[in-house]
């Protein structure tokens, strides 16, 4: 499926870039572009894989092409979008397919918003995302979605492993991540319950953040790998995890999430909550898990993969064809295609908000709750002005997210005394979450649905 002469530049502001293997099967270059230690250098890093650090501020992609020679190349461009990230002075050329990669949808301020926003800075062709699959469902009203999770070798996916190859591996416990991190306070608060009240009932190893390539490396070197899912953040270390041969252990909410966009049923590798999560540590590798069912999932999910990853070829292969020679077509597909959206741009942007705020609520609501996720009660307003043609869709689809702490409809009845805005709720769950350690809350912007819309839990 190799495109001959095709060239991708990875755009991005990390210092250590990497793309998944499977994207030296398309592209005959890879050149990651971005900040470092040897500005205006070009230094190869792999098999006709280069890193080129930024002599200046300015994402000037077009001086850089010249710069570097490409303009005889065909190009695609890669942009990952992420709450937090800018790229000043971007420019890119008008005849390079360009894609959109969605990292981090789960951590800081309004990510889904912000990374919204960053579609305004370039003409995208397609998106492919990192992790949280689940919202697809909302950018492929703008653009075409893929989803790709950068830590996974397909080539070298462990399929089998038998039982015994299995529990003679060196490592019984990886905790995946580190004792305190602003950027995923819930694992924070997951692994630091773990030691602070269940140390004496298990051997719990260092929890330490490694580099990747060691990381990968422990993955492949260890029997159980506990997941925070982040927020029901289908994200690439569980995948990364399975793809090694370790068993992943992962919350109940992202094991939801992770069951239905993999179409695998994970309800045997889930916990409910830090001392359920200490119980099932306590218990024999032998009697906890039936590896053959393991693999079976490890083989369903490299599948997918595979025909993800295919499908995201044929696309790349049709644009490039239908683009060749034709400047500004990127630009007049991506106008008249956000044109025929589902929503309007701004209505889209306004129902993200809608489940940011209630994914925040979930999380605070677990962190009163000692770990345990409660189960919320939503009130519609008979009445709306605002995103009516909306409301219905949105509402559906925080139910598909998360059917456990929300029932199983949306409830229209006389509003109880007891419920308040999702505003509210949020502003009164930090106060009582307030000077707790490791119960880090992030911002949450607000309009006409978090306001209308009513919520009870235990606490408001």
């Amino acid at each position: 499926m190799r495109v001959h002469g095709c060239t991708l530049l990875n755009v991005g502001i990390n210092q250590a870039p990497a793309v998944p293997e499977y994207y030296s099967r398309f592209f005959d270059t890879i050149i990651h572009i971005c900040p470092g230690e040897y500005p205006g250098h070009l230094r190869q890093v792999g098999h006709h894989e280069y890193i080129y650090n930024l002599a200046s501020p300015s994402f000037d992609i077009i001086a850089i092409i010249e710069s570097l020679s490409l303009l005889e190349s065909t190009l695609c461009i890669e942009i990952a979008l992420q709450s937090g990230i800018s790229y000043p002075g971007l420019a890119c050329p008008d005849d390079a397919l360009i894609i959109g990669r969605m990292c981090d949808l789960h951590h800081l301020d309004n990510p889904l918003t912000q990374a919204l926003s960053l579609l305004e800075i370039a003409a995208f062709e397609c998106l492919v995302f990192s992790s949280c699959p689940h919202y697809i469902t909302f950018f492929s009203s703008v653009l075409p979605c893929f989803y790709l999770p950068t830590d996974i070798n397909l080539s070298q996916w462990i399929l089998s492993d038998d039982i015994s190859q299995w529990l003679s591996r060196p490592n019984r416990l990886h905790l995946d991540g580190k004792l305190l991190s602003t950027l995923h306070p819930t694992r924070s608060y997951l692994f630091n319950a773990l030691f602070a009240f269940h140390s004496d009932q298990i051997v719990l190893p260092e929890c330490e953040q490694r580099s990747h390539n060691e990381w990968l490396s422990r993955l492949g070197e260890t029997q159980i790998v506990v997941q925070c899912g982040l927020n029901g953040n289908a994200h690439p270390p569980f995948l990364a995890a399975v793809a090694k041969g370790a068993i992943p252990l992962i919350d109940s909410l992202s094991s939801w999430t992770l069951s239905n966009i993999l179409g695998v049923n994970l309800s045997h590798l889930t916990y409910r909550s830090p001392s359920h999560l200490a119980a099932l540590l306590q218990l024999t590798p032998r009697y906890l898990y039936d590896y053959s069912s393991i693999t079976a999932i490890s083989t369903s999910i490299r599948n997918l993969m595979q025909r993800n990853v295919s499908d995201w070829f044929s696309f790349l292969q049709g644009a490039l064809h239908r683009s060749y020679g034709r400047p500004h077509l990127v630009s007049a597909t991506r106008q008249s295609r956000s044109v025929s959206s589902i929503f309007h741009y701004n209505d889209l942007q306004q129902n993200m908000v809608f489940l940011q705020a209630l994914q925040e609520l979930i999380r605070r609501c677990s962190y009163l709750s000692h770990g345990e996720l409660p189960s919320l009660v939503l009130y519609r307003p008979e009445t709306l002005s605002f995103g009516t043609r909306s409301l219905p869709f949105v509402c559906e689809h925080a139910f598909n997210l998360w059917p456990v702490q929300l029932g199983t409809r949306l409830l229209q009845d006389r509003i109880p005394c007891r419920s308040t805005s999702i505003d509210e709720a949020l502003v009164v769950l930090a106060s009582k979450l307030k000077g707790r350690p490791f119960c880090h809350l992030f911002q949450v912007d607000s309009n006409e649905l978090t306001a209308s819309i009513h919520v009870a839990t235990p606490w408001t």
